[in-house]
């Protein structure tokens, strides 16, 4: 009986494999004359597809044109007959989604500690539970949806034919 790999992520990771329609070489050169090169991945105006680096056959891009552009980034990899693409959250999204994490566990904390008999209250609760979802549930949809956008503007840009969701 073999032991399954189970990882727990914080922030939500998205990872694909995209058959390439054309050669390695040939997609390469698309990725390249679709994207405006940057370092600082600061979103501005453009009439690129993408905005990032490409390193060889590795990538870091953001879409520009995404209503969430900012929420998540890809890296990958073009290899000889596939792309694995890896959606992350960025940083700032993850520093947010951490500083209500700590409101939450603080306010929880310090309301164990209170020397009252109504623990909590259901406004406490009810608070609570809304910096909750602030922190995970609404960047969770908010970065699935930016995913999904961007993976479909890199499947068009590149001519790309099947993809793949691989889960870890």
């Amino acid at each position: 009986m073999g032991c399954q790999n189970i990882q727990f992520n914080l922030f939500p990771v998205k990872k694909y494999y995209l058959k390439l329609s054309k050669n390695q070489e040939g997609t390469l050169h698309l990725l390249e004359k679709n994207t405006k090169k940057s370092h600082s991945f600061r979103l501005s105006t453009t009439n690129k597809s993408f905005l990032g680096i490409i390193d060889g056959y590795a990538f870091k891009l953001v879409c520009p044109h995404s209503h969430f552009a900012t929420l998540c980034s890809m890296r990958g990899q073009i290899r000889k007959d596939e792309i694995h693409v890896v959606f992350k959250l960025r940083r700032v999204p993850k520093i947010i989604m951490v500083i209500l994490l700590l409101i939450f566990s603080l306010t929880f904390i310090s309301h164990l500690f209170r020397k009252t008999t109504d623990v909590f209250s259901s406004q406490t609760l009810g608070g609570l539970m809304l910096v909750l979802m602030l922190a995970f549930v609404i960047p969770k949809m908010l970065f699935i949806m930016s995913s999904r956008k961007c993976l479909k503007i890199l499947t068009k840009t590149l001519e790309l034919k099947e993809e793949k969701e691989m889960l870890f």
